[in-house]
């Protein structure tokens, strides 16, 4: 009989608004075991195959929200390095620059597609606020 061992695996959340946040994945994660970034979010690549599936885009959309992706990612990854900035101040930044890249993607989709969009972002933003509901901020080192 084999010990059980912990679920390696999280559900995807696509929208793939959720790396906006800090702690975001790490550049390379696509070529990671099982393609997933070391903090269990999806690579930017999984991300775009996700999207692609349940929005069923086309190969220039698909080339589009990969660049938006990794523009986000960019962004964000310079904020979270920023050691000049408080917290709260890069909590905002990389919040404006989610909305920023669910803009970028909605303005590539057709009205269909937006509309399915729109249900996978709400869903994004209800298990984010539900995970930060449950954990208190991090305490300043003393």
């Amino acid at each position: 009989m084999q010990p059980s061992q912990p679920s390696q695996t999280q559900p995807s959340q696509p929208g793939q608004d959720q790396n906006a946040q800090p702690g975001q994945q790490q550049p390379g994660a696509a070529t990671q075991p099982q393609g997933s970034s070391a903090a269990g979010r999806p690579s930017i690549d999984e991300q775009v195959q996700s999207l692609a599936q349940q929005l069923n885009l086309s190969a220039d959309q698909q080339a589009k929200v990969k660049t938006a992706l990794e523009d986000q990612h960019t962004q964000a990854m310079t904020i979270v390095q920023d050691n000049s900035m408080a917290r709260e101040d890069k909590i905002q930044k990389i919040h404006a620059i989610r909305e920023g890249t669910i803009s970028k993607v909605r303005g590539t989709l057709n009205d269909e597609q937006k509309k399915k969009f729109d249900v996978l972002v709400g869903q994004q933003d209800q298990h984010f606020q539900q995970q930060h509901q449950q954990a208190p901020p991090p305490q300043p080192k003393q």
